[in-house]
């Protein structure tokens, strides 16, 4: 019996996202991805071997399924790896587990893109007092 196109990975679903992202790991190495792909329908995020060896990160070894590198060709998840990302522009990181997808080519897609939190944006300014000095106020 052949595999159902279901259990094949999903094209229509991945999508450019017109986000510029930074990757970084633990190790201090850091790689810029523009116009980063998401895909909603992941469990995981997608980060290629090659990105993943140019980070320095150790990545745990398993074999667990397949997904789509850049030119759509199934390709073998061999492992998985806690990474840090950020827009670029943003400070806040965000910590993923990404899927590492046995392929050379510069391949990342995170599952959601990550909506900056209102309540962390302030808006600083100052008053002017009496005397000419100034006060800071937060909103």
């Amino acid at each position: 019996m052949s595999a159902s196109i279901s259990s094949q990975p999903s094209r229509q679903a991945r999508r450019r996202s017109g986000i510029n992202i930074t990757v970084f790991s633990d190790t201090g190495e850091l790689v810029k991805i523009d116009d980063v792909l998401v895909d909603e329908t992941l469990q995981k995020c997608l980060i290629s071997r090659a990105l993943v060896d140019d980070l320095a990160a150790e990545y745990q070894l398993l074999k667990k399924g397949f997904a789509l590198d850049d030119d759509e060709d199934v390709r073998p998840i061999i492992g998985n790896v806690e990474l840090q990302w950020h827009r670029r522009g943003s400070g806040k990181p965000y910590i993923e587990i990404f899927d590492v997808v046995d392929t050379t080519s510069s391949l990342v897609v995170l599952k959601r893109i990550a909506e900056e939190d209102a309540s962390e944006v302030f808006s600083l300014g100052l008053e002017m007092q009496t005397e000419g000095k100034f006060s800071t106020s937060y909103s």
